[in-house]
């Protein structure tokens, strides 16, 4: 479901700081409005943000800090390049690092490596020596590719 309001805008701290300069100056919020063609509702919280916490930086975003370091993450990519076909659960096994599959492959899809299914039909060779490909059944391992 899509909200009705338009994504929220961040505006960069060059603009904040002429904002507060404005404001510093004896500018009203409306003649800093008209100025920087941005909303009332915005210049206000822009300085009432300023005056709180004397800065116009952002204020650090909520959420759960990582575990894994640059280097761990380093790890996963460069095994996952070195070994394409791998599957993440062999991948898994072959990094130094303890990391859980998900975890693999979360960090996979954020360097926009992909994931796809082997199929066990692929992997076994035929009576007549061709090797077929599979119908992409639900049964096999993921694997890894990079685009």
């Amino acid at each position: 479901m899509d909200s009705p309001h338009p994504p929220r805008r961040e505006y960069s701290i060059d603009t904040r700081n002429q904002i507060v300069g404005a404001h510093k100056m004896g500018a009203s919020n409306q003649t800093i409005s008209d100025e920087f063609k941005i909303p009332k509702t915005s210049i206000r919280n822009i300085i009432s943000r300023w005056k709180i916490r004397g800065t116009v930086a952002d204020a650090p975003r909520s959420g759960r800090p990582r575990k894994t370091t640059p280097r761990d993450r380093r790890h996963v990519v460069l095994a996952a390049r070195k070994d394409q076909g791998l599957s993440v659960k062999k991948l898994t096994k072959k990094i130094p690092t303890p990391l859980s599959e998900h975890s693999v492959r979360r960090i996979l899809a954020e360097k926009k490596m992909k994931m796809y299914k082997e199929n066990l039909k692929s992997s076994s060779k035929e009576s007549d020596g061709v090797h077929r490909q599979g119908t992409g059944s639900s049964r096999g391992s993921n694997k890894v590719r990079e685009d």
